[in-house]
C-alpha cells in the first residue's frame, strides 16, 4: 500500500488522515515517524480486540445447540507490512539537543553509591564495636543470605540468659562479618545505584532536568532506611541485643539515633550541588529536523523544496510463553 500522508490514525471505519499541530503544520520528523509506527501498533491492537469479540459469536452455544458459525474460523486480520510515502518540507535543524550518556552517567552513579554504602557500613561497624562485642575467633563461621538469620523464636524463648547473651554475641559477630563481605555490600550498592540512576534518567528523558540536591537526599535516605535501619534482620538483632545485654529502651534509641545521625552526615556530604552535577554525563545529540506537514502550506512551496520519505514498516507478533522454568516473551514464527 502506497499512501501520501501526514499522519495516519486508525478508526473502526478505517484509516483517517490527521495533521498534528494542524494550524502550523509543524513538528519534528522523529515525532511524525514515531506517531505512524505507534498508530500501526494501535491498529493491530484494535483488530485483535475486535477479533476477540467476534470469537464469542463463533463459539459453540453453551446449550450445545448447533451454531452454524461454529464451523468457521474467526475472521482476523494481521497487519504485517505497510509502505508509506511521506511528504514534508524541512524548516530548520535543531543542533542544540543533548542526549543522556547512559553508560557514563551510570558509572558515575555506581561510583557515588559505592562511596556512600562503604561509609554507611563503616558507621554500622562502629556501633557494633562500641557495644564491646567480643571479636570473632577463627572458629566463627557465618553464611547468612542477606543479614544474619535469627534463631527461631521458640529456641530464643527457651534459652537461658547466658545462652541468650552468647547467641546475641554470635549474631553481632556474623553481622560484622557480613558487612565486610561482598554479597550484602554489593546488593546495597546496586540498590543505591539503581535508585539514583533510574530517577535521574526518568526526569532527564521527560524534561531534561536531572535530580536536585533534595531529590538525591531523599533517595540516599530511602535506600539506607530500607537496606539497613528498616531491614528486618537488623531490627531483630537490635531487639535481641536489648534482651541479652539488659539494655533499656533509651539505650536502644541512642544506638538508632547515633546511626541515623551518622547517616545524615553522609547524606549531607554526598548530596551537594557539586556531586549532583558530577553524576550527569551528556553527549551531543543528533540534530532534529523541524518539518512542515500541512498540505495547505506544502502546495504553495516549490516542488524542489518538498521532501519525500518512504517508510516500509512491519509488525512482528510476540506471545507470552509460560513454562515450569518461568515466563518469557517469544516471537511467533508460524
Amino acid at each position: 500500500m502506497l499512501v501520501s500522508i501526514a499522519y495516519l490514525k486508525p478508526s473502526f471505519l478505517g484509516w483517517v488522515i490527521v495533521l498534528p499541530n494542524w494550524r502550523s503544520g509543524k513538528m519534528l520528523l522523529s515525532q511524525l515517524v514515531a506517531a505512524i509506527l505507534n498508530d500501526l501498533t494501535t491498529a493491530q491492537d484494535l483488530a485483535n480486540e475486535y477479533s476477540s469479540q467476534l470469537s464469542r459469536k463463533y463459539n459453540k452455544y453453551e446449550s450445545e445447540k448447533d451454531n452454524i458459525l461454529g464451523n468457521f474460523q474467526v475472521p482476523s486480520g494481521i497487519l504485517q507490512e505497510i509502505e508509506l510515502d511521506l511528504k514534508f518540507a524541512v524548516e530548520k535543524l535543531n543542533e542544540n539537543k543533548t542526549a543522556l550518556d547512559i553508560e557514563g552517567t551510570q558509572a558515575k552513579c555506581i561510583e557515588l553509591a559505592t562511596k556512600i554504602v562503604n561509609e554507611a557500613l563503616e558507621e554500622v561497624k562502629k556501633v557494633i564495636h562500641a557495644l564491646n562485642i567480643p571479636a570473632r575467633n577463627a572458629e566463627t563461621t557465618a553464611t547468612p543470605q542477606a543479614l544474619p538469620t535469627l534463631i527461631p523464636s521458640e529456641k530464643a524463648a527457651s534459652s537461658q540468659p547466658n545462652n541468650e547473651r552468647e547467641e546475641a554475641i554470635k549474631y553481632w559477630q556474623e553481622l560484622d562479618l557480613k558487612i565486610e563481605g561482598d554479597s550484602y555490600k554489593n546488593a546495597l550498592i546496586t540498590l543505591m545505584n539503581e535508585s539514583i540512576f533510574e530517577q535521574g534518567k526518568k526526569q532527564y528523558l521527560r524534561n531534561k532536568k536531572w535530580v536536585s540536591e533534595s531529590d538525591l537526599k531523599q533517595i540516599i535516605l530511602a535506600v539506607l532506611q530500607k537496606g539497613v535501619l528498616a531491614h528486618e534482620d537488623f531490627k531483630k538483632l537490635l531487639d535481641l541485643t536489648k534482651k541479652a545485654f539488659d539494655k533499656t529502651d533509651k539505650d536502644m534509641d541512642s544506638i538508632r539515633i547515633n546511626i541515623e545521625n551518622s547517616f545524615n552526615q553522609i547524606i549531607d556530604k554526598y548530596s551537594t550541588s557539586s556531586y549532583v552535577k558530577s553524576l550527569l554525563v551528556v553527549m551531543p545529540g543528533v540534530p532534529n529536523a523541524d518539518i512542515v506537514v500541512n498540505p495547505a502550506t506544502l502546495k504553495d512551496l516549490p516542488i524542489d523544496m518538498v521532501s519525500t520519505l518512504k517508510i516500509k514498516a512491519g509488525l512482528q507478533s510476540y506471545r507470552w510463553m509460560i513454562a515450569e522454568s518461568g515466563q518469557s516473551l517469544q516471537k511467533v514464527t508460524e
